[in-house]
């Protein structure tokens, strides 16, 4: 063996042997007969041991004769094996001591079932108020410790309800492992050196681990049932010493609540007897003994109060409690087995019987303000406590100023009486300031209890709802509902039950008599109906004059309407209120306070209806309906009425109820009737040709209602009766969520469309006036006058106010949506569970997989959909609500919002694929393949593609610029991201490729300047006075009204020329549209100026020299002269 690659010190001189030995040792604890005896915790003998290990690490760690990346291996397998050790240590002691305690299990079990709990002995009865507290204090104290420890011992026993189902896994897997362990093929060879040894090592202190971990999980499922007995007896004990504890605490709180009241009593008997004793007093002494009288008064009522409150906070810590462990009862009964009928049943109930938020809010304000009040009295009591200062200075003081003619004698003595009296008052306010401060700890702690009960009632529904939604509580329609209707009328029907209800209501009448008076309100409104409609009527007449035309009467109508059916709704809604009651046990007074509270806005909304669909009511007043359609929507609302209303009440009433009989009979049967009429009024009222809107449908027949009615219609009517057949199936619950849940988003559509109408209202009223004021403004028209640029487009302001307020109902309904449905949505976690197909994360083998799931393919649509509609409209709200704001032209709003769409469209789509289970990290490569590709075949709508975006960027021409490229001239029209259109002079539109501007020279006369320069050139005959001539064309050129006089015309003698003198004229204009007419002009004037002033334009000449012709020609050239004179 060369120098370099000798064996350190410490390391074995034969490792080939020490290894062989060291598998020979694993495979052979791999033998059930060498494991241990069952019931044994198997310590491997072949285990080595953790000092061998240190030695090989600290060996491994100073070798420097090993490779940088071998040590690292090295010391990491000899790390992981010191970790391999430890895990197995800790295994098997906690097998030791789990053997342990299952051994004195029984007689523990013993123990504790003869366990007496036992309270602490109660102060004495000469105890003082503050002994009393501190002992309530260390009481409360100890029953919060006790209460967590029954929690703690709650969770225990639910875990090992659940340790078979989780612990077998467990055990399979590890047993896999050790398998895999032992087979001779993953057994590396041993071909020396140290990484060699450690992996060994490494080996069989992981097998060690394996089986001890085995050994312990074996152990504990065969000691489940025991240890869980022993936990449910340490818990039952654990309940009796709440019970005990409660049981004193409670004691103690009456107790020293008697003392504070005994204590306040006296205080305030004596106070009231220093007032009476006081009559004949001085001045300042009354004043004081009935201050000192208030204040004890004040201390009275705060303490009382207390009382109220701590009574409240143990019934809210109790209340939580039993939520909590319902809540783990019902957990552990999900898990073990399947929801069935029965369970779902009285889950349900169970869930009827929460909490609900809207019981505390109004507590929780009412208690703020308490808070509020309690602080500003504290601030209070501190500045009068401040003002006093020392009690017999300050009576001194008052003394003085109040009773300045008495004698010193008399004086002191008032002093000395009024001190003793401001001293007690200073005494009380002390304590009052304390007695404050406990009040505001006590509702605060009040506060968190009942967050905290909220928040375990709101975990508990999310479980409920997520598992009760689609798992049937009621048996489908069949014999079995038939016979169970008999004992619904029973119970319905029983004399007793109904005469609850007088007798409830005239108990609410008679404790609380201010009630009577809130009935008074709904026969107060209805005496004001005839009012109303007067009034309403004459707002009416007033639509006609556009002067004094205005949407303030289309929102008093709204009011009008509102007001004029409110009475009977109202009634309802108060009604219930009454009879409600506070208890949590629901009785038929309870059933019946929920059916008229909960179908009081449902009888509003259908009134309503009726009420602006009448002759002469909203519908036709302001929004001109046609009184076909407002017949057709007031008889079916009547229609719907008749039933809707009658099979609310029961539905509302049978659920409330919460006898299991009656709900599935009564109350379903109510429910599919109240279903099928709702989808027979929305039949008719909807339908295309018979229906409400059949004359709207039929005046716009190209619009996507009409094309669609086949669709949407049905659609429409029959989704009301896909809850009523679940219900009929057994999911009466999922109906009940899914048909409340859709009335109501019905209701706040209703109420969105009404908003969204008057807006519309305001800007038809306000489009009126414009057009009135501009026709007014605008005079008698003459011909050929241009009009006004900065005349305003009523249309293009009309069309975006339009497209806003569309916009911004869609972001309102979305959220209405999301507000009504979110109580569902974790009932959409079933479907996150439906596996469509896997995936796998990462490219590399062994990688987690991902799914696909129901619910990733349904958000995926959405995302979709939202993608596609907001490509389509936030661009154009952008440019209403942003861009035409900034300092921004056409061509750059025009890029911003190109730009716009496209990231939209690009983050969308990476959302939804993302989704679907195509990372970004495989879809690149798939971007980059396809890119290639595309290069290739289609490089040039690439091309023009990427200039298309530069164009966009670099704004190098804009919508309406005039442009010459590649011989062609025009107006820009249209920029498009793969070409832009240009519109030449004679109106024909050309289709140029973007490539075009960026690869080759184009012109733009109007990008950052337009002023254009036109040159005239003219020629004037030789002897003409140049100087008069130059003067003759400059003044021309000046009275041009076309030519810029900044820059300045230029008249230049240029050249002379064979048949004349040739000067340019070269002037300006601002536009290029006025170069053609400004060089017609200028010749048009030029013509005549020189014409005037005699001065000649020559045409060209030139002479010709004959030296050398034939006879004949010669001959032919003087006949010519000779016949024709004028020849040359």
């Amino acid at each position: 063996m060369p120098r370099a690659e000798r064996p350190p010190a410490g390391w074995p001189v034969r490792p080939a042997l020490r290894h062989m030995l060291l598998w020979l040792a694993v495979a052979a604890s791999a033998v059930p007969g060498l494991a241990g005896a069952a019931g044994e915790a198997p310590a491997d003998a072949s285990t080595p041991d953790a000092a061998l290990i240190e030695q090989r690490l600290a060996a491994a760690q100073a070798d420097q004769s090993l490779a940088e990346a071998d040590r690292a291996a090295v010391v990491a397998q000899l790390q992981a094996a010191q970790r391999h050790l430890r895990e197995a240590a800790a295994q098997r002691a906690e097998r030791d001591a789990l053997i342990l305690t299952v051994r004195s299990a029984p007689a523990r079990i013993t123990a504790l079932r003869n366990q007496r709990a036992t309270s602490p002995a109660p102060p004495s009865d000469s105890a003082d108020i503050a002994s009393l507290g501190s002992a309530l204090a260390e009481a409360q104290g100890a029953l919060e410790a006790v209460l967590g420890e029954q929690d703690a011992l709650d969770r225990r026993v639910q875990a090992l309800t659940q340790a078979p189902i989780t612990l077998q896994p467990e055990l399979a897997q590890a047993r896999a492992e050790l398998q895999a362990l032992d087979t001779p093929e993953t057994i590396p060879e041993t071909g020396g050196g140290a990484l060699s040894e450690a992996q060994a090592l490494a080996r069989a202190t992981r097998r060690s681990a394996l089986l001890a971990g085995i050994a312990l999980r074996e152990e504990q499922l065969r000691t489940v049932e025991i240890r869980r007995e022993l936990a449910q007896a340490e818990r039952d004990a654990a309940q009796r010493r709440v019970a005990a504890l409660q049981d004193y605490v409670s004691a103690l709180s009456a107790r020293l609540s008697a003392a504070r009241q005994a204590l306040a009593r006296q205080e305030l008997a004596d106070a009231e007897a220093l007032v009476e004793g006081a009559a004949d007093a001085d001045p300042l002494i009354r004043e004081a003994a009935a201050q000192q009288a208030a204040l004890t008064r004040e201390l009275a009522r705060v303490l009382q109060a207390d009382d109220t409150t701590s009574a409240a906070i143990a019934q809210t810590q109790t209340r939580q409690g039993e939520i909590e462990s319902l809540f783990r009862a019902t957990q552990a009964q999900l898990d073990l087995a399947e929801l069935s009928g029965a369970l779902a049943q009285a889950l349900h109930d169970r869930r009827l019987r929460l909490p609900r938020p809207e019981e505390y809010r109004r507590e929780a304000a009412a208690r703020n303000r308490d808070i509020g009040e309690a602080r500003l009295r504290q601030l209070r009591l501190g500045e009068q406590r401040r003002e006093l200062g020392l009690p017999y200075q300050h009576a001194g003081e008052l003394v003085q100023q109040r009773q300045p003619a008495l004698d010193e004698a008399q004086r002191s003595a008032l002093r000395q009486q009024l001190g003793s009296l401001l001293r007690a008052q200073a005494d009380l306010m002390g304590r009052l300031d304390d007695a404050y401060a406990r009040r505001i700890a006590l509702l605060s702690e009040l506060d968190r209890r009942q967050q905290q009960l909220l928040q375990v009632a709101q975990s508990y529904a999310s479980l409920l709802d997520r598992r009760l939604l689609w798992t049937p509580d009621v048996d489908p329609l069949g014999p079995a509902w038939l016979r169970a209707w008999p004992l619904a009328l029973r119970e319905l029907l029983q004399p007793a039950r109904w005469a609850e209800l007088p007798a409830a209501l005239v108990t609410v009448l008679a404790t609380g008599p201010l009630a009577a008076l809130g009935l008074l309100l709904p026969l107060v409104l209805f005496a004001l109906r005839g009012r109303l409609q007067h009034r309403q009527q004459a707002d009416a007449v007033r639509l006609i004059d556009i002067h004094r035309d205005s949407a303030w009467f289309t929102a008093l109508a709204l009011v009008y309407a509102a007001l004029r059916v409110l009475p009977g709704p109202l009634l309802m809604y108060l009604l219930g209120r009454l009879l409600a009651s506070d208890s949590p046990d629901a009785s038929f007074a309870d059933a019946s306070a929920g059916a008229l509270s909960g179908m009081a806005p449902a009888v509003f909304v259908l009134a309503f209806i009726r009420e602006i669909a009448r002759h002469g009511g909203l519908l036709e007043a302001h929004y001109q309906w046609q009184a076909q359609a407002r017949q057709i929507l007031r008889r079916q609302v009547a229609r719907l009425r008749l039933v809707l209303v009658p099979a609310g009440l029961l539905v509302i009433f049978s659920e409330r109820l919460g006898q299991a009989a009656t709900r599935a009979t009564v109350g379903r049967l109510a429910f599919v009737v109240f279903s099928a009429a709702l989808a027979a009024f929305l039949w008719r009222t909807l339908h295309p040709q018979r229906g409400a809107p059949a004359a709207y449908l039929a005046s716009r027949q190209s619009g996507w209602l009409w094309r669609w009615r086949r669709v949407w219609h049905p659609l429409a009517a029959v989704s009301p009766l896909l809850p009523a057949g679940l219900a009929m199936l057994g999911f009466y619950y999922a109906a009940l969520q899914l048909q409340g849940r859709a009335m109501q988003t019905g209701w706040w559509l209703l109420g969105l469309l009404l908003v969204y109408y008057l807006v519309l209202r305001a800007l038809a009223v306000a489009q009126r006036r414009l057009r009135l004021k501009q026709a007014l403004g605008a005079g008698p028209a003459t011909d050929g006058e241009p009009e006004p640029e900065d005349a305003l487009d009523i249309e293009a302001v009309d069309e975006q106010a339009r497209s806003l307020l569309g916009f911004v109902l869609s972001l309102a309904i979305a959220g209405v949506l999301l507000w009504v449905w979110a109580d569902l949505l974790p009932a959409l976690q079933s479907l996150d569970q439906i596996v469509l197909w896997r995936y796998r994360l990462g490219g590399e083998a062994g990688a987690a997989s991902g799914v696909v799931t129901l619910l990733s393919l349904l958000l995926a649509a959405g995302i979709a959909a939202v993608t596609v509609f907001a490509s389509r409209n936030l661009p154009g709200v952008l440019e209403i609500a942003v861009l035409q704001r900034l300092d921004m032209d056409a061509g750059a709003r025009y890029a911003a919002i190109t730009v716009t769409r496209y990231v939209i469209v690009t983050v969308g789509a990476l959302v939804a694929i993302n989704l679907l289970g195509v990372e970004w990290a495989k879809a690149q490569w798939l971007v980059a393949a396809l890119g290639v590709g595309i290069g290739f075949g289609l490089q040039e709508i690439i091309a023009n593609f990427i200039s298309g975006l530069i164009i966009l960027g670099e704004r190098p021409f804009r919508v309406g610029d005039i442009v010459t490229v590649g011989g062609v001239s025009g107006n820009v029209a249209r920029i498009r991201i793969r070409a832009t259109t240009i519109t030449d002079f004679d109106r024909k539109e050309l289709i140029v490729p973007n490539k075009t501007f960026i690869t080759e020279q184009f012109v733009n006369w109007t990008l950052s300047d337009q002023i254009l320069r036109v040159v005239v050139k003219v020629g004037i005959a030789y002897g003409v006075d140049t100087a008069q001539a130059q003067q003759l064309l400059l003044g021309v050129v000046q009275a041009n009204p076309r030519l810029m006089s900044d820059p300045a015309p230029q008249v230049l003698f240029t050249s002379f020329g064979d048949s004349a003198l040739e000067f340019e004229v070269r002037a300006y204009v601002r536009t290029l549209q006025d170069s053609v007419p400004a060089q017609h002009e200028l010749h048009m004037a030029i013509n005549q100026a020189l014409r005037e002033a005699g001065i000649e334009i020559p045409f060209p000449q030139r002479d010709v020299h004959l030296r050398s012709v034939s006879a004949q020609a010669a001959q032919a050239i003087g006949g010519r002269a000779d016949g024709d004179p004028g020849g040359a």
